[in-house]
Protein backbone atom coordinates (compact mmCIF):
# COMPACT_ATOMS: atom_id res chain seq x y z
CA UNK A 1 0.00 0.00 0.00
CA UNK A 2 1.46 3.30 -0.75
CA UNK A 3 1.99 5.52 2.14
CA UNK A 4 0.72 9.56 1.44
CA UNK A 5 3.70 12.19 2.47
CA UNK A 6 2.55 15.30 3.19
CA UNK A 7 4.87 18.07 1.68
CA UNK A 8 5.22 21.53 3.63
CA UNK A 9 7.40 23.88 2.00
CA UNK A 10 7.65 27.18 3.53
CA UNK A 11 7.11 29.82 0.57
CA UNK A 12 9.45 32.65 0.46
CA UNK A 13 6.62 35.34 0.54
CA UNK A 14 4.42 33.60 3.51
CA UNK A 15 6.05 34.67 7.30
CA UNK A 16 4.54 33.96 10.37
CA UNK A 17 3.28 37.96 10.72
CA UNK A 18 0.82 37.12 7.64
CA UNK A 19 -0.75 34.07 9.72
CA UNK A 20 -1.70 35.50 13.02
CA UNK A 21 -4.50 38.33 13.73
CA UNK A 22 -3.90 41.94 13.62
CA UNK A 23 0.08 41.61 12.68
CA UNK A 24 3.08 42.30 14.45
CA UNK A 25 5.60 45.27 14.62
CA UNK A 26 8.19 45.84 17.24
CA UNK A 27 6.02 48.96 18.44
CA UNK A 28 2.85 47.11 19.01
CA UNK A 29 2.01 46.40 21.97
CA UNK A 30 1.43 42.79 20.93
CA UNK A 31 5.27 42.18 20.46
CA UNK A 32 5.65 39.30 23.06
CA UNK A 33 2.85 37.30 21.76
CA UNK A 34 3.69 37.66 17.94
CA UNK A 35 7.26 36.64 18.15
CA UNK A 36 6.07 33.83 20.16
CA UNK A 37 3.79 33.06 17.23
CA UNK A 38 6.80 33.63 14.87
CA UNK A 39 9.22 31.53 16.92
CA UNK A 40 6.45 28.63 16.70
CA UNK A 41 5.78 29.03 13.09
CA UNK A 42 9.19 28.34 12.20
CA UNK A 43 9.86 25.48 14.86
CA UNK A 44 6.69 24.20 12.86
CA UNK A 45 8.98 24.54 9.33
CA UNK A 46 11.43 22.14 10.62
CA UNK A 47 8.95 19.58 11.49
CA UNK A 48 8.35 20.07 15.31
CA UNK A 49 4.55 18.93 15.90
CA UNK A 50 4.23 20.74 19.23
CA UNK A 51 4.93 24.04 17.41
CA UNK A 52 2.59 23.21 14.89
CA UNK A 53 -0.72 22.06 17.16
CA UNK A 54 0.22 25.55 19.36
CA UNK A 55 -0.23 27.46 16.05
CA UNK A 56 -2.99 25.63 14.88
CA UNK A 57 -4.52 26.34 18.31
CA UNK A 58 -4.33 29.68 18.44
CA UNK A 59 -5.72 32.42 17.13
CA UNK A 60 -4.65 31.84 13.59
CA UNK A 61 -6.54 33.62 10.51
CA UNK A 62 -9.77 32.35 9.28
CA UNK A 63 -10.98 31.50 5.99
CA UNK A 64 -12.67 34.32 5.44
CA UNK A 65 -9.08 36.54 6.43
CA UNK A 66 -6.47 34.66 5.06
CA UNK A 67 -5.23 35.31 0.89
CA UNK A 68 -3.87 32.94 -1.39
CA UNK A 69 -0.17 32.00 -0.24
CA UNK A 70 -1.25 32.57 3.66
CA UNK A 71 -4.17 30.38 2.74
CA UNK A 72 -2.23 27.74 1.78
CA UNK A 73 0.30 28.07 4.97
CA UNK A 74 -2.41 27.95 7.16
CA UNK A 75 -3.23 24.94 5.24
CA UNK A 76 0.07 23.11 6.22
CA UNK A 77 0.45 24.11 9.29
CA UNK A 78 -3.02 22.19 10.07
CA UNK A 79 -2.03 19.27 8.03
CA UNK A 80 1.44 19.21 10.38
CA UNK A 81 -0.33 19.18 13.62
CA UNK A 82 -2.60 16.05 12.22
CA UNK A 83 -5.85 18.18 11.99
CA UNK A 84 -6.68 16.87 8.14
CA UNK A 85 -10.20 18.15 8.29
CA UNK A 86 -9.46 21.28 9.42
CA UNK A 87 -6.98 22.03 6.17
CA UNK A 88 -9.76 21.18 3.54
CA UNK A 89 -11.46 24.75 3.58
CA UNK A 90 -8.35 26.85 3.80
CA UNK A 91 -6.56 24.67 0.64
CA UNK A 92 -10.02 24.91 -0.97
CA UNK A 93 -9.83 28.35 -0.95
CA UNK A 94 -6.25 28.32 -2.30
CA UNK A 95 -6.33 25.91 -4.89
CA UNK A 96 -9.37 28.35 -6.34
CA UNK A 97 -7.42 31.07 -6.33
CA UNK A 98 -5.30 29.04 -8.89
CA UNK A 99 -2.17 28.09 -6.13
CA UNK A 100 -1.49 24.44 -7.86
CA UNK A 101 0.38 23.91 -4.91
CA UNK A 102 -2.53 23.87 -2.82
CA UNK A 103 -4.91 21.86 -5.45
CA UNK A 104 -2.06 18.63 -5.44
CA UNK A 105 -1.73 19.22 -1.20
CA UNK A 106 -5.57 18.87 -0.94
CA UNK A 107 -5.81 15.91 -2.99
CA UNK A 108 -3.29 14.28 -0.94
CA UNK A 109 -5.41 14.94 2.19
CA UNK A 110 -8.94 13.86 0.44
CA UNK A 111 -7.01 10.77 -0.64
CA UNK A 112 -5.82 10.04 3.21
CA UNK A 113 -9.08 10.49 4.23
CA UNK A 114 -10.38 8.62 1.74
CA UNK A 115 -12.05 10.43 -0.57
CA UNK A 116 -10.44 8.90 -4.17
CA UNK A 117 -13.19 10.69 -6.21
CA UNK A 118 -12.06 14.21 -4.71
CA UNK A 119 -9.17 13.50 -4.70
CA UNK A 120 -8.71 12.14 -8.14
CA UNK A 121 -10.61 15.84 -8.93
CA UNK A 122 -7.73 17.65 -7.69
CA UNK A 123 -4.88 15.64 -9.17
CA UNK A 124 -6.60 15.97 -12.40
CA UNK A 125 -6.50 20.14 -11.83
CA UNK A 126 -3.00 19.88 -11.16
CA UNK A 127 -1.80 18.26 -13.82
CA UNK A 128 -4.03 19.96 -16.28
CA UNK A 129 -2.23 23.15 -15.59
CA UNK A 130 1.11 21.94 -15.64
CA UNK A 131 1.66 20.82 -11.72
CA UNK A 132 4.21 17.85 -12.55
CA UNK A 133 3.53 16.17 -8.81
CA UNK A 134 -0.27 16.20 -9.40
CA UNK A 135 0.10 14.41 -12.58
CA UNK A 136 2.55 11.73 -11.17
CA UNK A 137 0.21 11.35 -7.79
CA UNK A 138 -2.92 11.01 -10.44
CA UNK A 139 -0.34 8.50 -12.67
CA UNK A 140 -0.06 6.39 -9.30
CA UNK A 141 -3.50 6.24 -8.27
CA UNK A 142 -4.28 4.72 -11.54
CA UNK A 143 -1.50 2.32 -11.51
CA UNK A 144 -2.72 0.80 -8.18
CA UNK A 145 -6.23 1.14 -8.84
CA UNK A 146 -7.29 3.59 -5.91
CA UNK A 147 -10.54 5.02 -5.90
CA UNK A 148 -10.42 4.48 -10.05
CA UNK A 149 -10.28 0.74 -11.52
CA UNK A 150 -6.54 0.16 -12.46
CA UNK A 151 -5.26 0.83 -15.63
CA UNK A 152 -1.81 0.20 -15.93
CA UNK A 153 -1.17 1.77 -19.51
CA UNK A 154 -2.98 4.55 -18.61
CA UNK A 155 -0.67 5.28 -15.33
CA UNK A 156 2.84 4.84 -17.88
CA UNK A 157 1.60 7.48 -20.33
CA UNK A 158 1.07 9.75 -17.50
CA UNK A 159 3.96 9.09 -15.53
CA UNK A 160 5.81 8.91 -19.09
CA UNK A 161 4.72 12.95 -19.69
CA UNK A 162 5.85 14.11 -16.29
CA UNK A 163 8.99 12.77 -16.27
CA UNK A 164 9.84 13.66 -19.64
CA UNK A 165 8.53 17.16 -18.46
CA UNK A 166 11.38 17.14 -15.84
CA UNK A 167 9.19 15.27 -12.72
CA UNK A 168 12.18 13.01 -11.16
CA UNK A 169 10.17 11.33 -8.76
CA UNK A 170 7.82 10.04 -12.01
CA UNK A 171 10.69 8.90 -13.83
CA UNK A 172 11.41 6.78 -10.59
CA UNK A 173 7.94 5.53 -9.97
CA UNK A 174 8.00 4.26 -14.07
CA UNK A 175 11.29 2.72 -13.38
CA UNK A 176 10.19 0.58 -10.82
CA UNK A 177 6.72 -0.41 -13.13
CA UNK A 178 9.34 -1.42 -16.15
CA UNK A 179 11.97 -2.77 -13.64
CA UNK A 180 10.48 -6.59 -13.76
CA UNK A 181 10.00 -7.20 -17.29
CA UNK A 182 11.89 -4.74 -19.24
CA UNK A 183 15.70 -4.02 -17.30
CA UNK A 184 16.71 -1.44 -20.23
CA UNK A 185 13.84 0.58 -20.51
CA UNK A 186 13.85 0.81 -16.55
CA UNK A 187 17.34 1.33 -16.58
CA UNK A 188 17.08 4.49 -19.16
CA UNK A 189 14.20 6.06 -16.65
CA UNK A 190 16.18 5.60 -13.22
CA UNK A 191 19.22 7.22 -15.44
CA UNK A 192 17.01 10.30 -16.03
CA UNK A 193 15.52 10.71 -12.73
CA UNK A 194 19.08 10.50 -11.57
CA UNK A 195 20.12 13.18 -13.81
CA UNK A 196 17.16 15.05 -12.86
CA UNK A 197 18.27 15.05 -8.94
CA UNK A 198 15.91 11.86 -7.42
CA UNK A 199 18.49 9.89 -5.16
CA UNK A 200 16.66 6.74 -5.24
CA UNK A 201 16.91 6.68 -9.26
CA UNK A 202 20.45 7.30 -8.96
CA UNK A 203 20.75 3.77 -6.62
CA UNK A 204 18.69 1.80 -8.94
CA UNK A 205 20.48 2.92 -11.64
CA UNK A 206 23.31 1.53 -10.63
CA UNK A 207 22.04 -1.88 -8.81
CA UNK A 208 20.59 -2.74 -12.85
CA UNK A 209 23.42 -1.18 -14.82
CA UNK A 210 26.11 -3.67 -12.39
CA UNK A 211 23.89 -6.35 -13.66
CA UNK A 212 23.21 -5.01 -16.96
CA UNK A 213 24.52 -8.55 -19.16
CA UNK A 214 20.23 -9.03 -18.33
CA UNK A 215 19.18 -6.67 -20.35
CA UNK A 216 17.31 -8.03 -23.48
CA UNK A 217 17.03 -5.47 -26.72
CA UNK A 218 14.45 -7.50 -27.42
CA UNK A 219 12.64 -6.89 -24.64
CA UNK A 220 13.13 -2.93 -25.03
CA UNK A 221 11.93 -2.84 -28.81
CA UNK A 222 8.86 -4.52 -27.99
CA UNK A 223 7.75 -2.70 -25.15
CA UNK A 224 8.67 0.27 -27.05
CA UNK A 225 6.58 -0.71 -29.89
CA UNK A 226 3.64 -1.34 -27.60
CA UNK A 227 4.15 2.02 -25.70
CA UNK A 228 3.48 3.95 -29.34
CA UNK A 229 0.30 2.41 -29.78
Amino acid sequence: MRVLIFIFLCVVELSAIELTKGGYSADSKQFVDSKIQKEQFYACVENDVRACENLANSDILSVDECEKMACLGVAQIFVKAGKLQDSIAYYEKACGADILQACFELGNVMEHLGDFKGAMMRYNLGCHFGYLSACRAMGLMYADGVGVKANEPKARRILNDSCLNGDAASCFELGKMYRANNRLKAMQLFKRGCELGESSSCKEFKLLDSANFNVRIEDYVKDSKKDSK
